[in-house]
């Protein structure tokens, strides 16, 4: 902004250089006046005083009107015109930069933020990601516990159908062997 406002005075200079010597212009005008009003006030001198005050009228209204001739001349010169014009175009073109630098300055701001958004979008999806891959790797981790669990079980619930079977077929066995020797004894 102070960048801005350095540039406006800087613009502004030669304006006011063009008015300041307007201001000595007129000085010099004001000069010549106070000249003519010395010439008159010889004259003055000379007149009654019904005279003086028309004379001082006469001057005061030649000088304003010398003033306004010349303050007219300057501002509808052709160089006060084609500088007014060049000012104009400057001051326009000034502010379409600035939109421009503005309008450039927001679309690197969305830019940017719309940059950050996607990168925590991204991170959160990873994020997520790797719990989801912890949470399959747990699962199968305790499907497969489960599974060597439900085995030792069946080889468990195996062996003790095993031992259940031979403990039958040794009772049957030996049912066998005592219905023969009963068998044997009653028989003798």
């Amino acid at each position: 902004m102070t960048n801005h406002m350095f540039s406006v005075h800087a613009k502004m200079k030669p304006l006011v250089d063009k008015c300041l010597k307007i201001e000595d212009e007129d000085l010099e005008v004001q000069n010549m006046a106070t000249e003519v009003a010395k010439a008159e006030e010889t004259k003055e001198k000379e007149v009654t005083c019904d005279n003086k005050k028309k004379l001082e009228e006469d001057a005061a209204r030649r000088m304003e009107e010398l003033i306004q001739k010349n303050v007219e001349e300057r501002l509808n010169s052709e160089e006060t015109k084609l500088e007014m014009q060049r000012r104009i175009e400057e001051g326009r073109k000034n502010l379409y930069d600035d939109v421009d630098v503005q309008l450039e300055k927001e679309k690197e701001a969305a830019l940017t933020a719309t940059r950050q958004k996607e990168e925590q979008a991204r991170k959160e999806r990873e994020e997520l990601d790797k719990m989801l891959e912890e949470n399959r790797r747990r699962v199968e981790k305790a499907k497969r516990r489960l599974v060597l669990e439900l085995q030792r079980k069946e080889e468990e619930l195996y062996h003790e159908f095993e031992l259940i079977q031979r403990q039958k077929e040794e009772a049957a066995r030996r049912t066998k062997l005592n219905d023969k020797s009963l068998s044997c004894v009653a028989g003798s």
